[in-house]
């Protein structure tokens, strides 16, 4: 007898996706927030520390405040960020992809019209290191197949708010949207869907 149960894994406690060593499936869930991400420095409690910012748009980053890397390079992406069923978690979380190499592929699954929309089937994402130590992904689709619907429902009853994340607070909290009238709160959800891409 074994102490802990057959098949037994920690419990991933994060409300955000990203990519492990070995294969990554995920199921999209809602459609995706495009964006450029920088970070910089602010003055907090009278310590100097780094945040990130997110803006929908390249031109409106003011470069001389972006904090450059170790590299001496400006610590700026473009991602695209949506949320997921993570099913290596058993969770529900947002998914943040900065790689090129994972959005092109993807990018062209789901411009294929075999494949089209892709709420109706799981990407599998391999990180792996090659002989020189550096990181290598492949994308890959596994076939259609109709998602449990406790997922979905539980998905549309968690409300996550991307446009809370873009401003790089908790898109989990409802707090703020609960406190709106009813009316209010359907016209911030078709906005945010009509604003929302490429998915």
């Amino acid at each position: 007898m074994s102490f802990l149960p057959e098949g037994y894994q920690e419990p991933v406690e994060s409300n955000y996706m990203s990519f492990e060593e070995g294969e990554n499936t995920f199921r999209v869930l809602g459609k995706a927030t495009v964006g450029w991400e920088y970070w910089k420095e602010v003055e907090i409690e009278g310590k100097t520390v780094n945040r990130p910012v997110r803006v929908k748009e390249h031109e409106n980053i003011p470069l001389a405040d972006v904090v450059t890397n170790k590299f001496g390079n400006l610590n700026l992406s473009y991602f695209w960020a949506f949320p997921v069923y993570n099913f290596d978690a058993l969770k529900i979380q947002i998914l943040t992809i900065k790689q090129k190499t994972v959005r092109r592929p993807m990018n062209k699954t789901i411009n294929n019209p075999k494949w089209g929309d892709p709420k109706d089937y799981n990407f599998v994402v391999s990180r792996d290191k090659d002989e020189s130590g550096k990181t290598n992904y492949t994308v890959g689709v596994e076939p259609k197949e109709k998602l449990d619907e406790s997922i979905i429902e539980k998905f549309n009853g968690m409300k996550i708010d991307m446009k809370i994340w873009m401003d790089c607070g908790d898109p989990f909290t409802q707090e703020a949207k609960d406190e709106l009238p009813r009316e209010v709160q359907d016209d911030v959800d078709s906005s945010e869907v009509a604003d929302s891409i490429p998915f």
